[in-house]
């Protein structure tokens, strides 16, 4: 989330060209996910830490460079399931039953999560 588009891509790419390194694992966030996050905490954290990349695409972005997706978990319900969930998670499954429901069964995500990506 703090790179951009193009350094992202670049590390994607160098990192598939070292032939010892047949998996990666890494945080993924939605654009939308990014934006709030931004509002949340750019305050706080300044120009140090600029938010800046979500691809919209979710995993199919690291697809392109060679990596293939052999699992997504949501950290979502990754959260839920290990009983260690933000405060007021309640109130975001009132607000917003739908990317709950949509978060189950992904396997590319619209929110956030972890990917477990091999070459």
């Amino acid at each position: 989330i703090y790179l951009t588009r193009e350094q992202a891509g670049e590390l994607t790419r160098e990192l598939a060209a070292v032939s010892q390194l047949q998996f990666w694992i890494l945080d993924i966030a939605a654009p939308f996910i990014l934006k709030m996050m931004a509002r949340t905490w750019s305050k706080r954290l300044g120009s140090s830490a600029t938010f800046r990349f979500a691809p919209e695409e979710g995993a199919e972005f690291y697809e392109r460079y060679g990596w293939k997706l052999v699992e997504y978990r949501s950290a979502w319900l990754e959260a839920r399931r290990l009983k260690r969930e933000m405060p007021m998670a309640w109130m975001w499954r009132l607000l917003y039953p739908r990317y709950t429901r949509q978060e189950q069964g992904r396997r590319i995500g619209p929110m956030t999560g972890v990917l477990f990506l091999s070459r």
